[in-house]
């Protein structure tokens, strides 16, 4: 999931929902300029979909991972 809602990154920490979670940190921004920065850090995001649980967040001059392993 790709989003710019703090609830989601909330969800992720409390609740363990959604498990892939990118989270976008750039406040407002035109479309164009986001598809862009998502384009641009595509690789990266498409490497950790192999992981189980991942939170990604996209800011303006960095990129912030943490991953977290789901016990059932």
């Amino acid at each position: 999931m790709i989003s710019k809602d703090a609830d989601f990154r909330d969800s992720y920490y409390l609740n363990k929902t959604p498990l892939k979670l990118v989270k976008v940190n750039l406040g407002n921004i035109s479309n164009l300029k986001l598809m862009n920065i998502i384009d641009t850090n595509l690789d990266k995001i498409e490497k950790l979909n192999s992981n189980g649980s991942f939170i990604l967040e996209i800011n303006d001059d960095d990129l912030t991972f943490s991953s977290m392993k789901i016990i059932i």
